[in-house]
């Protein structure tokens, strides 16, 4: 399992979130890069392999030069907003947005089982 690479990644710096096989780390992004690094390094021992191009540095505008130098060779992709386990990590704007999408969707959907009963 997972749980002994968790372990060994744990640390004072930044706080992390698993949830199955989807690691995430929050703090600054020297700290976040360490911990990348030993994920990829430590990951495959323990049979967890990141895949970064499919994942995802949320960071705060303003942020952008310095994650774009910090994490230049990693594949992963820099953004300021990005869907996260059921919501959305970023400004207010993107989380407002998202939440209208869902409640568009969940209104179109109990219109159509209305008009079927």
């Amino acid at each position: 399992g997972t749980l002994p690479l968790i372990q060994k990644l744990k640390n004072d710096q930044c706080k992390q979130n698993w949830y199955a096989d989807d690691a995430s780390c929050i703090g600054k992004l020297r700290e976040i890069r360490q911990w990348l690094d030993i994920l990829q390094v430590e990951g495959p021992k323990w049979g967890y392999y990141p895949e970064a191009s499919k994942s995802y540095l949320v960071i705060k505008a303003g942020l952008e030069h310095e994650a774009r130098e910090i994490f230049h060779n990693t594949g992963i992709q820099i953004t300021n907003s990005q869907r996260f386990l059921g919501g959305v990590v970023g400004p207010t704007e993107s989380k407002q947005e998202y939440i209208k999408a869902k409640v568009d969707t969940w209104c179109r959907n109990t219109e159509k089982i209305a008009q079927a009963a």
